[in-house]
C-alpha cells in the first residue's frame, strides 16, 4: 500500500492509503514530496500550503484606524458608537477608539462592533494581520 492525494479543484483534498490499482482507478495521485492536504496540485507537481499567518492579538490603534479607513469601516464603526443608547457606555466606546494606544482583538467594542457590522471573525482577523503588517 502506497499514500495518496485525492485532488479536488487543484488542492489536496486529502491523504489516503490504498493500493495501486484501486488509487488508479479512482484518479487519486501518488503523494510523493510536499503533498499534504490544503497543498496545492498543478502540472503534476504538489504546491506546499502557504504558512499560517498568525493573528495578533493587540494591534496599534493608529493603524487600526488606517485599516478602517482605508476599507471604507470607520463611518460605520463612528455610526455604531454613536448609536449607543446608554451616555456613559457611548463615551467610553468615544474614549477608546479615540485615546487608546492599542486595541485588543478580544476587546468588548471589538466583538459587539463585528456583530453590528456583520464582519465574520475571519474579516477582522485580516483587518489585525493588516494591521499589524503597516510601517506607519
Amino acid at each position: 500500500m502506497a499514500r495518496y492525494a485525492i485532488i479536488r479543484n487543484g488542492m489536496v483534498d486529502n491523504i489516503v492509503e490504498a493500493d495501486e490499482e484501486f488509487a488508479t482507478a479512482e484518479g487519486w495521485i501518488e503523494a510523493t514530496g510536499s503533498a499534504a492536504i490544503g497543498a496545492g496540485y498543478a502540472d503534476g507537481k504538489f504546491v506546499p500550503p502557504p504558512a499560517a499567518v498568525a493573528v495578533p492579538e493587540v494591534i496599534p490603534m493608529l493603524n487600526a484606524h488606517l485599516v478602517m479607513i482605508s476599507e471604507g469601516r470607520m463611518p460605520l464603526v463612528r455610526q455604531h458608537i454613536a448609536a449607543i443608547a446608554d451616555p456613559i457606555r457611548r463615551a467610553r466606546a468615544e474614549a477608546f477608539l479615540d485615546q487608546a494606544l492599542t486595541m485588543q482583538r478580544d476587546h468588548e467594542l471589538v466583538r459587539t462592533i463585528t456583530q453590528a457590522l456583520g464582519k465574520t471573525e475571519a474579516e477582522v482577523d485580516a483587518l489585525f494581520v493588516a494591521a499589524a503588517a503597516l510601517e506607519v
